[in-house]
């Protein structure tokens, strides 16, 4: 079947938007693991405003979800990738926890800390390492169906694993409200889709942000209005969930960015990954992260409001910076270049096996 979409050059509105979702996840993981909901819980008003915040950030691991499949879907498969991915976590995973370890912080774990894959340590990465193998792939499927085969597939996984979990009020699926390998593969399903075939392209850009304030103010609506008032959309695989991630990519994909932005966010994607993985590296999760914003929950709303936005912009930053020099360190010691030359012999060897 020849594909009926135009494959596109880089499309800089999708990068700003795996920026912001990494700034969504630094702002949740301070209200969650830093404490401030904890603490807004007794504090009137800032209880309200805490939730709805938090709220309006959950789509923060759809949206990077879906950004990965976008530019995914036109990539080919190179054993190299998921190399120097590992290679990324493993420096990570031992340097962080060594330095831990000499300031007599934290225990050190080794066979934890040598297989971060395996052991989990961090939960993203463990399920998204499960689907980059696949990810290339995604574009060989979309090529040979029609565009039509293509939009029923994915209303047929929006409908069984998001909108009928979220009617039935039960995880049917099993997919731990989102914290799972599956539910990572059917959000770059659905972002390929967005790459290869542009849907609502009549849609407004400012329908599509109403349509993602309306999906995040109907999960405020049921966190504090509903009988029992449960938590029930507030998940990643929540219906209002999905539709306010799917809104934000459309919304960023029509986004036009100006060269300086563009300079920008070729200095910030490559390092979004690696803010994730120091801030919830487990040493610095619980030890740094662990409740180290709980006053702010307390505090006036405008300090508080301010100070959750404050510190993930400099957690962002200083990551990012921790990051950035990892990189020069790994073009200083060709670590890139080791992963492509194992690479290209995994390949060789695997081509001779299975010819």
């Amino acid at each position: 079947m020849q594909n009926e979409s135009l494959k596109t050059s880089r499309n800089y509105g999708v990068d700003a938007l795996r920026v912001v979702s990494m700034l969504m996840i630094v702002v949740a993981h301070i209200f969650t693991q830093g404490g401030v909901l904890a603490s807004a819980e007794t504090a009137g008003a800032n209880r309200y405003i805490a939730w709805v915040m938090r709220i309006f950030v959950i789509v923060d691991v759809n949206c990077f979800a879906l950004v990965t499949g976008y530019v995914s879907v036109d990539s080919r498969f190179r054993a190299s990738r998921p190399i120097a991915l590992w290679l990324q976590m493993f420096a990570y995973s031992v340097g962080i926890s060594a330095l831990f370890r000499i300031f007599g912080i934290s225990a050190f774990e080794p066979l934890k800390t040598a297989f971060p894959v395996l052991s989990g340590r961090w939960w993203y990465m463990t399920a998204y390492f499960g689907i980059v193998f696949f990810l290339p792939f995604m574009g060989v499927l979309y090529d040979h169906i029609s565009r039509r085969q293509a939009s029923l597939l994915v209303l047929a996984l929006m409908c069984l694993f998001s909108l009928l979990p979220s009617v039935y009020g039960e995880d049917v699926f099993r997919l731990q409200s989102g914290y799972h390998m599956a539910w990572l593969g059917i959000l770059a399903m659905v972002g390929g889709y967005i790459k290869r075939y542009a849907p609502l392209k009549n849609l407004r850009r400012g329908w599509l942000l109403l349509i993602y304030a309306l999906s995040m103010l109907c999960i405020c609506a049921w966190k504090f209005f509903a009988a029992g008032k449960t938590d029930r959309f507030v998940s990643f695989t929540s219906v209002f969930t999905f539709v306010g991630a799917v809104s934000l990519l459309l919304f960023f994909s029509r986004v036009s960015v100006a060269p300086a932005v563009k300079k920008l966010l070729k200095l910030l994607g490559p390092v979004t990954l690696g803010v994730y993985l120091i801030h919830v590296h487990p040493s610095v999760w619980n030890f740094v992260l662990g409740g180290l914003f709980a006053p702010l929950g307390s505090a006036n709303p405008l300090v508080m409001v301010l100070g959750v936005i404050g510190a993930a912009l400099g957690i962002f930053v200083v990551c990012a910076a921790v990051d950035w020099l990892r990189g020069q360190v790994f073009r200083l010691l060709r670590i890139n270049k080791l992963a492509d030359v194992l690479g290209d012999r995994l390949t060789a060897l695997a081509e001779k096996v299975f010819k």
